[in-house]
C-alpha cells in the first residue's frame, strides 16, 4: 500500500504559512467535504487523512483564519504566523518519519 510522506521545508516561515493554508482549509471544511478526517496525530494506514498537530491555537487565530481566503504560496497575517512558529519551535517530529 502507498502511504505518502509529507517533509516540511527547513524554512519556519514557509511551514508557518503552510499550517495557516491548512487551518483556514479545516474551518471551511474542505477536508472533511472531501472525505478526510483531520488528525492532531498521524494515523497508519489511513490515507484519507491530513495531520494537523493539537497546538493550543488561540481562539483569535481559528477566528482570523476562518475570514482569510489567501492561496497556499500567499502572504498570511504576521500575528497568525508567529503565533504558528511559536509552537513549531517547540514541537517535535513523530519518530520514525
Amino acid at each position: 500500500m502507498y502511504k505518502p510522506k509529507v517533509i516540511f521545508s527547513d524554512s519556519i516561515e514557509k511551514d508557518a504559512k503552510i499550517f495557516c493554508f491548512i487551518a483556514q482549509n479545516i474551518t471551511r471544511g474542505l477536508y472533511q467535504k472531501g472525505g478526510y478526517a483531520v488528525l492532531p496525530y498521524l494515523a497508519d494506514n489511513y490515507l484519507k487523512s491530513v495531520h494537523f498537530p493539537d497546538f493550543t491555537y488561540s481562539s483569535n487565530f481559528w477566528k482570523k483564519v476562518a475570514r482569510l481566503n489567501i492561496d497556499y504560496d500567499g502572504n498570511f497575517p504576521d500575528k497568525l504566523t508567529n503565533e504558528v512558529k511559536s509552537h513549531l519551535t517547540k514541537y517535535k517530529t513523530p519518530q520514525g518519519l
